[in-house]
């Protein structure tokens, strides 16, 4: 449990962005199906990487070092292993603050393409009738 306040307020924080990361990626693998007929397979890989990369089954620091270097740069971190780690206070001071920086540049990201493929989406959709 968290020693402090202050942890429980920046693990509410990072966890909502976390969750925001979350919700845009996978709204955005929705909006696939306007040009896939099944997106099956593009969900498994995306989950597949997610429970693999984000820490969500094992922590990122039991990872080799490439593989650390390479889930640093994806969002999957962002959803679960950064919540987790303020949570049980391994990262702390500013390190804390470069987490949810980093959080934040991925909610940015995948909502900016979110908004692409919607709008690229809303284009396909053709409404007949009154």
């Amino acid at each position: 449990m968290p020693s402090s306040w202050l942890t429980w307020v920046l693990f509410i924080i990072s966890g909502f962005l976390g969750l925001l990361i979350r919700y845009c990626i996978e709204l955005t693998f929705g909006l696939f199906t306007f040009w896939l007929i099944e997106t099956g397979g593009i969900e498994d890989i995306f989950y597949f990487s997610l429970s693999l990369l984000s820490g969500s089954v094992i922590p990122l620091w039991f990872f080799p070092g490439w593989l650390q270097t390479i889930a640093t740069y994806l969002p999957f971190q962002g959803i679960y292993f950064i919540p987790n780690a303020i949570f049980i206070e391994e990262i702390s001071g500013y390190s804390v603050l470069t987490s949810l920086l980093i959080q934040l540049f991925w909610v940015i990201v995948s909502y900016l393409i979110l908004r692409f493929v919607w709008y690229k989406a809303s284009s396909k959709v053709i409404v007949q009738g009154g």
